[in-house]
């Protein structure tokens, strides 16, 4: 028996209407909240339904709250830093705990990007962190002080909840490299199926399977779920890893 799942997507497009990256989203019934319903999103998208499915060789961005932030495991290194953004969200607070969890994020070489920037003053104290600014268009007072407050050679601006033709040809004018909206796109899903199991125990086990230090630490994990070593199974010989021959 089998569990249908379903992401969703929402592209975000550059300049010339093309699709640059991929926001990822969570769509389910499933009543889990903030950091568990982030690391959820990350399991469905790369165990279940397959990185190379959802987005190609194009980068994706995941939301993250304080709690996934403060409490990172091991499942972050299942994603390839090179495909890989951490959304902030606007909740988030900027404590020394906090911007310091985003260099650790940093130094493995994953890209941040800070959500729902609305204020010069909300956003300042992360700024130096930050790969995409992504100003929301609706709610921001004025997006092109914010450009000029934070522009740098290293940093993507990214106008999100664009929603007319004539606020993308603003934010084109204003030098937004990234845009977003219903008016490039709504969200889709991408849907794929897994056997059922307990959501808590394949995190726990991923966990526990990922900080292994040996093969034989690695088989004493897989061996009590055969779900865990199907799922991790079809993520190994994804396109992700480009294997020349498939791993059995």
């Amino acid at each position: 028996m089998t569990e249908e799942i379903i992401i969703g997507r929402q592209p975000i497009f550059n300049r010339d209407y093309r699709v640059e990256a991929y926001e990822i989203l969570y769509r389910g019934t499933d009543p889990c909240m903030g950091a568990d319903r982030t690391a959820q999103v990350m399991v469905n998208t790369l165990m279940d339904i397959g990185l190379d499915k959802v987005a190609g060789s194009l980068p994706v961005y995941f939301k993250v709250d304080e709690a996934f932030l403060l409490n990172e495991t091991e499942l972050t290194q299942a994603l390839p830093p090179e495909q890989t953004h951490f959304e902030v969200l606007q909740s988030v607070s900027p404590t020394e705990a906090v911007l310091a969890a985003c260099q650790r994020l940093k130094d493995k070489g994953y890209r941040l990007a800070l959500d729902h920037v609305i204020s010069i003053e909300a956003a300042r104290p992360f700024i130096d962190l930050m790969d995409v600014i992504k100003v929301d268009w609706l709610d921001a007072t004025d997006p092109a002080a914010i450009l000029r407050e934070f522009r740098r050679v290293d940093v993507k601006f990214m106008a999100g909840k664009i929603e007319s033709y004539e606020m993308a040809e603003v934010a084109k004018a204003m030098n937004f490299s990234l845009f977003q909206g219903y008016f490039y796109c709504k969200p889709d899903t991408v849907s794929g199926v897994k056997p059922p199991e307990s959501r808590m125990s394949i995190l726990r086990a991923m966990q526990q399977a990922l900080a292994a230090s040996s093969i034989d630490d690695m088989f004493s994990v897989v061996k009590q779920d055969v779900t865990l070593s199907y799922r991790l199974l079809r993520y190994i010989n994804s396109a992700a890893f480009g294997l020349r021959r498939e791993v059995q």
